[in-house]
């Protein structure tokens, strides 16, 4: 039977794919020559802007990954198939967001928490430009994780198998788990053993921060208030999704949805972390990108689908959210 790969070899992997972005640094392939695999170190490439991404796996079987950096165009990235692990995400710094295979964007800022309970599908992940960006991961392998279900840790909060959330942790642990992330950040591990164990030593108190704070912890989109507004919203939400390729204006919205339009635009931005207008171009453009990367349509026939009746025009709205032309995806 074969071996599966490690976390660190699959996202290595992926990684060693995307060669317009990243480039391996040549210490990481030096080690990698001698067999010293516990880490990689990868760097910007000019064109995506300044910045590394490393990765590190210790022997407990955890694999912590860590970005920063200043990214001259955004950085858009597809992720097909994930280890039987699971995975907290923790923004130190800045946004992202995803896109998931059932097409619900999902957005995230500083101290949210991506959450991926093994394999949910291809997800689409979008970083915007003109800021600095810094994440840190943690994989957990399954069997840690049964293990401390077996010892009586409650890990409910992880879901189902399969799935993907954006969590917000509460109080004095959102902000523990946000000081820890900054200083997981700044550690030298680079031919430092010493910065390496004291890496996995901040890894072990993040991961038990999180695992502490995950029951109190909420979706960062599913807001306070009533829960009749709440629903309103998440109808909205649908709607676009639905009708993402139809006109849509605020007040025909919160018409639909029964909601008063200044609630709606409150708690929309609170939900989703962006405008409804935002969050429709957004969307409208990775239908585009879709459509684009198929080659069934032209650019005009995919511009009037999302609401531009000239190319050009559509070329500019694409070109702020992919940082590139259409034509770079043909």
């Amino acid at each position: 039977m074969s071996q599966q790969p490690t976390a660190l070899e699959q996202f290595g992997r992926f990684f060693d794919g995307q060669k317009a972005y990243f480039a391996e640094s040549e210490a990481s392939l030096a080690a990698r020559a001698q067999r010293e695999s516990g880490q990689r170190h990868y760097l910007f490439c000019p064109a995506l802007g300044e910045g590394w991404i490393d990765l590190h796996q210790f022997g407990s079987g955890i694999m912590v990954g860590r970005m920063h950096g200043q990214l001259a165009r955004p950085l858009d990235a597809r992720y097909q198939a994930f280890p039987d692990n699971v995975m907290l995400g923790i923004i130190v710094h800045g946004q992202a967001r995803t896109l998931r295979q059932s097409n619900r964007l999902q957005a995230g800022g500083e101290g949210d928490v991506f959450l991926r309970h093994a394999d949910p599908g291809p997800i689409s992940s979008h970083i915007p430009a003109g800021h600095t960006q810094s994440s840190i991961s943690i994989d957990v392998p399954r069997e840690m994780l049964e293990t401390l279900r077996e010892q009586g840790v409650d890990i409910s909060f992880l879901g189902r198998r399969n799935t993907y959330a954006v969590l917000q942790p509460n109080g004095q642990a959102g902000e523990t788990i946000r000081q820890l992330g900054r200083r997981m950040q700044a550690v030298q591990t680079r031919n430092h053993l010493l910065g390496r164990l004291e890496l996995e030593s901040l890894s072990l108190d993040l991961l038990v921060q999180l695992l502490s704070a995950g029951g109190t912890a909420r979706t960062v989109h599913g807001a306070g208030g009533a829960r009749r507004w709440r629903s309103a919203v998440d109808e909205v939400v649908d709607i676009l999704h639905a009708e993402w390729n139809q006109p849509q204006t605020i007040a025909a919205l919160a018409r639909r949805a029964g909601i008063n339009e200044c609630y709606l635009k409150t708690m929309f931005r609170e939900r989703t972390g962006s405008t409804i207008a935002g969050y429709l171009r957004d969307l409208r453009m990775w239908h585009a990108r879709e459509m684009v990367e198929t080659g069934r349509k032209n650019l005009l026939q995919i511009a009037n689908e999302c609401g531009y009746a000239r190319a050009d025009k559509f070329s500019e709205a694409f070109r702020r959210v992919h940082g590139t032309s259409p034509r770079h995806f043909r």
